[in-house]
Parts: C-alpha cells; structure tokens; sequence
C-alpha cells in the first residue's frame, strides 16, 4: 500500500536579542497575523469521480516568528463549523467527511490575532485509462489517462519507491516490467495545487492534494 504523507516544516528558530519587554527585537508585534502552513489532502480508491467519494483531511501548522502559536482553528463547510485538534502547540488537524467543496478556515490566536482563510477546493480527477480491474500484459506497456489537467497541479505517481512527478498532460505510459509479478496492482496519482494565501504574511501557504487510484490485474 502506498501513502502518500504530509509534513510541514515551521521557519527555524533563531537567537534574536530582547526587549525591554521581554520578546526580541525583530518578532512580530503581539496581535500580528501568524504564518500558516495549511494543507488539505483529499484521497479516494477505484477511480472515484465524485467529490463525496473523497476522504479529506486538513492540517496546520501556525507560527510567528518560527516560534508556534497557540490558537484556537475552525473549519467551516456548508454553515457548519468544525474545530481542529491540537496535536501540539502550533500543530492543528482535523478529518472531513468529504472533498464537498470550498471552506473557511478561522485561526484566533490566544493574543486576538483573527483570520479567516478561504479554502478553495479544486476539481477532483479520475482516470480514463486502465479501467478499475482491467486486465494487463505483465510485459506490455500500460497507458494511464486522467482528467481534468491544468489549473497549475503538481502531479505526482505514487510508487514504492516514492513520489514520480510527471507532466500534468492527461496522458503517460508505464512502460513494460513496471508490474515485475502478476496479479492485483494499484497504480496511485495526486495532483497538488499550491498557493500563497492572500492577507497572510510571507512564507504561508495552502496546499490542496488530490490522491486517487486505480487497481489493475496484472497477468
């Protein structure tokens, strides 16, 4: 089984000199929007084609300063509010029902700072080539086919071996002895969208990760 795993990494923390007041002398004023790392994973199996087929997950990882912050994150969707969990100061999480469409996040840090951060929910993709259980040539090239394309993804094939980029074209071929055995094989995609949030300080950023999969029969 392949996952496909996510991780943020916070600014490195530095020695600055202090204030009189105790913080240093280059640290955003209290009250200061943080930097959010915020990522959105959306997985599903068997070609799914419809945004309610997707599990989705979100996390966040808040800092100012590369120092975390303590704040209080709810996710909106549809008029319904969701509160993340605080894996650790500065690290939130939450699991979604579904990839149902555009979100709000809200971040209130423990000094005041609010902000609200619209969550946009790119198209879901499904695969025209191989169809769900096909059966394929262990020694014959396989064609794999997905739509939509464009809309600036990262696209990925999710190996054992790890991530494979690959032009988001809608087409590509594995070529013959991708599948050394015969039998039941999975061939995994995700496309990723990144941006940088608008009204957020420099270094934020929202990642949307499309994840699906097709499983074939090798013979």
């Amino acid at each position: 089984m392949v996952l496909a795993l996510w991780g943020c990494v916070g600014d490195a923390v530095v020695s600055r000199p202090l204030r009189s007041d105790g913080g240093s002398e280059d640290a955003p004023p209290v009250g200061a929007d943080p930097v959010l790392r915020i990522e959105v994973t959306a997985t599903a199996e068997d070609n799914a084609s419809a945004r309610a087929d997707f599990a989705a997950s979100l996390e966040v990882l808040a800092t100012r300063g590369g120092v975390p912050v303590d704040a209080t994150l709810t996710v909106t969707r549809n008029g319904r509010p969701v509160t993340l969990r605080a894996i650790e100061t500065g690290q939130y999480s939450a699991g979604l029902d579904d990839y149902s469409g555009a979100s709000v996040l809200t971040v209130v840090t423990a000094d005041g700072a609010r902000h609200e951060v619209p969550l946009t929910a790119p198209p879901v993709f499904s695969f025209q080539s191989p169809r769900l259980h096909e059966h394929v040539d262990v020694g014959e090239a396989v064609t794999v086919a997905w739509s939509p394309t464009g809309g600036g993804a990262e696209v990925s094939l999710l190996t054992p071996g790890g991530p494979r980029p690959v032009p988001d074209t809608g087409r590509l071929s594995l070529a013959p002895g991708t599948f050394p055995t015969r039998g039941l094989h999975i061939i995994r995609m995700q496309r990723a969208f990144v941006t940088a949030p608008s009204g957020l300080p420099a270094g934020s950023r929202l990642t949307v990760a499309i994840v699906n999969s097709v499983e074939v029969e090798v013979e």
